[in-house]
């Protein structure tokens, strides 16, 4: 899983992959848990770059890299392996 570090400020997470609503977190530091397969690679998110491929069975994991962070993102076994942004 994917843990990233959040700063909360009225019921908004601030994280290195962009803001996500947390109404229910307190002001603050947290970190929230994404799981690969809730990530996808695409036009308008994070720059990254693939830098590993693991197989999965139906699915592969990408190892990816940012400027901020280290990601697994997991898509279906025949998909093409992009490298570009991360959503």
């Amino acid at each position: 899983n994917n843990v990233l570090l959040a700063l909360v400020r009225d019921g908004v997470a601030e994280t290195p992959l962009g803001s996500f609503p947390a109404p229910h977190l307190p002001d603050g530091e947290a970190r929230l848990v994404v799981r690969p397969e809730q990530l996808t690679m695409g036009a308008g998110g994070v720059p990254g770059r693939v830098t590993g491929t693991r197989f999965g069975g139906a699915f592969r994991e990408l190892e990816v890299d940012t400027e901020e962070t280290g990601l697994l993102v997991r898509v279906p076994l025949g998909q093409p392996v992009p490298d570009g942004p991360i959503t």
